[in-house]
This record gives C-alpha cells, sequence and structure tokens, in this order.
C-alpha cells in the first residue's frame, strides 16, 4: 500500500517507508502513520483516501470503515453509538440505519469488530459503586427523554439525577435501588409541581472552566501536530493557556476568554436548538455504553455542550459576527474531540471538571450574555 502513501501533502505518491506504525501497548496493533501535518498519509490531493479510490471499501482498516460508529457490549445486548465529531453526525444527515442495506453492513462490521477486539459486557452503574439494572436504565432514559421535551425539563434532570445519587438512596440494595428508581423517574418526568430556578453553584462555574481548558489543551496538542512544533513550544504554550484561564496571561491562539462576554448563544434559535436537542437526545439513548458511570457520561456530554457555548461566543466575537449554525456546529467538533479519550489520566480528568449533575445548573447558564461572561 506505500505506492499510495504520501510523506507530505504536496509531496508525490510513494513512500520506502511502512505505512503503518505500532501502537505502544496494545499487543501488536498498528495505525497509519500521519503527516507531520497531523492528517491521514493515504490522503489525495482530493482530500479522498487512495486505499478506498484503489483498492475498495474493504481494504481499509476496520476503523476506519467503522468511522463515525462504534460498538460496545452491555449486558444483554450490542450498542452502537455515532461519534459527534464527524460532521454529518452533528448535522442529524444521512441515511438512517434502522433497515436495508446500510443496517446489513453495520451488522457485517459489529461481527467483525467483535471478533477483532473481543470485550466483555459493561458493568452498568449508575454512579461510582452504584450498580444499575438493565431494566432501571431503560426507565431512566425514557424519562430523561421526556424531561428533554420539556420547557423546565433540564432543571428537573438535575434535581432527580441528583435525588438518585443521594447516599442514602446509593446504599440501598439493588432491588430497592431499582423499585426507587422506577418510582421516582417517571414522576419526576411528568411532575407539574412548580420548580424553583437556580444559579449554577461557585464549584460549577470552576468545574466548567477546567472543562473548557481540557477542550482547549487538546485543540493546541491538534494545531501542533499539524504544524510539527517542537514540545518545548508546546510545553510553554500550555503554561501560557493555564496562566491565561487563571487571568494572569493574555491569549493564546483563538482561545480569549475575555471575547464574546456580551454576546449570547441562543439555544432556542431555529437553527441552533435542532443541533443541541439532537445531540442531548442521542446522549441520553445511548447512555450505558461508555466506561463512565451514567451520571457521569451525561455530565461530559453536557459539557462538552458548555465548552461548545464558550467556544462559539470567542469565534462569533473574534468574527465580529452572531453565533449563528455554522460557528456553533464548528465550536460542537472540537469540544467533543477531547471526549473520545475513554482511558488514562485525560479521562478521569474530564469525568472529574464534568462535576456530575451541577453541569447541567452551568448549561442553563451557558446561553446568558455578558452575566456568564467570568465564567467561559
Amino acid at each position: 500500500m506505500g505506492r499510495w502513501f504520501r510523506e507530505c501533502a504536496d509531496s508525490a505518491e510513494g513512500t520506502e517507508r511502512d505505512p503503518f506504525e505500532p501502537i505502544a501497548g496494545t499487543g501488536g496493533f498498528h495505525r497509519i502513520r500521519k503527516r507531520e501535518g497531523g492528517a491521514c498519509g493515504f490522503l489525495s490531493s482530493a482530500n479522498r483516501c487512495r486505499i478506498h479510490e484503489e483498492l475498495g471499501a474493504r481494504a481499509k482498516p476496520l476503523t476506519c470503515r467503522l468511522f463515525p460508529f462504534s460498538f460496545h457490549a452491555v449486558e444483554d445486548d450490542v450498542a452502537v453509538t455515532a461519534s459527534f465529531a464527524c460532521p454529518t453526525v452533528v448535522a442529524n444527515e444521512g441515511d438512517l440505519i434502522a433497515s436495508g442495506k446500510t443496517l446489513d453492513a453495520i451488522k457485517e462490521l459489529r461481527t467483525e469488530w467483535f471478533r477483532t477486539y473481543p470485550a466483555p459486557s459493561a458493568r452498568l452503574q449508575y454512579v461510582q459503586g452504584r450498580s444499575l439494572s438493565t431494566a432501571s436504565l431503560k426507565i431512566l432514559r425514557a424519562s430523561l427523554l421526556q424531561l428533554l421535551d420539556r420547557q423546565d425539563g433540564l432543571l428537573r434532570m438535575a434535581l432527580l439525577l441528583e435525588d438518585l445519587a443521594r447516599p442514602r438512596v446509593v446504599r440501598l440494595d439493588d432491588e430497592s435501588f431499582a423499585e426507587y428508581l422506577a418510582l421516582t423517574a417517571p414522576f419526576a418526568a411528568t411532575s407539574d409541581q412548580p420548580m424553583t430556578p437556580r444559579a449554577p453553584s461557585w464549584n460549577a462555574r470552576l468545574m466548567r472552566r477546567g472543562f473548557l481548558f481540557l477542550v482547549a489543551a487538546t485543540q493546541l496538542q491538534i494545531e501542533r501536530q499539524r504544524s510539527a512544533g517542537s514540545s518545548f513550544g508546546m510545553r510553554v504554550r500550555m503554561f501560557r493557556l493555564l496562566a491565561h484561564f487563571h487571568g494572569l496571561a493574555g491569549s493564546v491562539g483563538a482561545f480569549d476568554l475575555r471575547l464574546g462576554r456580551d454576546l449570547a448563544v441562543d439555544l432556542s434559535d431555529p437553527e441552533i436548538q435542532p443541533l443541541v436537542h439532537h445531540y442531548l437526545r442521542s446522549t441520553i439513548q445511548t447512555l450505558g455504553t461508555g466506561v463512565r458511570p451514567v451520571v457521569d457520561e451525561l455530565a461530559v456530554a453536557v459539557s462538552s455542550l458548555n465548552a461548545a457555548c464558550a467556544l462559539a461566543k470567542m469565534k462569533a466575537a473574534a468574527a465580529g459576527s452572531a453565533v449563528d449554525r455554522r460557528v456553533f456546529t464548528e465550536a460542537l467538533l472540537e469540544a467533543v474531540d477531547v471526549t473520545h479519550a475513554d482511558y488514562g489520566l485525560i479521562a478521569r480528568a474530564l469525568t472529574f471538571f464534568a462535576a456530575g449533575t451541577e453541569s447541567l445548573d452551568a448549561f442553563r447558564a451557558a446561553s446568558g450574555p455578558k452575566s456568564e461572561a467570568p465564567e467561559v
């Protein structure tokens, strides 16, 4: 395959080096070498896959063929999720996979994936240490989806999740916890009891900024790969970025917390609302398929939206425009890049800074204008 590999975007096709390199610590798995700018070496000048063009789709590596989908072994089924790092997924476009040739292709990929990467079923947990049955998870998903369609749904969602995470509830035996969830979740989804809005706590605002820092740091790393910058220069930029987030230094690249203070992200905008709703609905529908407990899965997703709102304000302010669909889509794509780290230090940091149910309080305030500027 080396004949279709380009060492640089403007170089001739062909390389004497192996286009694939081993992945450390994986027991023999390899990945495609990237160019200095971070792009796949098999991309043509027209930004198309040369393996696909010359040898057909089946010749591509499995992970390439699978993107943007991922498969997850759960207790009594296999779940498929779609990555929001894909613009088509964010826009909710493309063919449905519920039937026909697309579904057949997904099933074939699923079989090949688990044959190549056998994995045990994920252990369902509500919060760390609190197991969750499949039946309870289905009830929780259904209730959260109902709440998502309510005007005050985010507040009620946060209160429900907090209630289920109280120490005395978490310590219930499995049967009692399942019974408690089965009673409280549907009630919360349909109750008309008035709710008093609440502002995000100091901790929620602090964690929101920490999560945004992780997103910004990830983007700087990606930029470094594209520009082939030095590791020392990257460390300097990271230090400056950290100082900027503490108000001790100026902006770093496109990241300036001072920008967008007078801008708002109108989540009810007819162009933006469908993107947000689609992202949250997809998150709720696939809860229980990740490596984190359910509450942390939802918190990381909501924190990504918080970060997207902040990034969108910066981008719009820098361009002298309002936050529109294009700007918000670009910001969301950047925000979810960091969530692909499902292991190691970054994954633990994401869970920590997501701040559990407090992320929902921060999200309700994320669309605010100047009053929320210091926190973004």
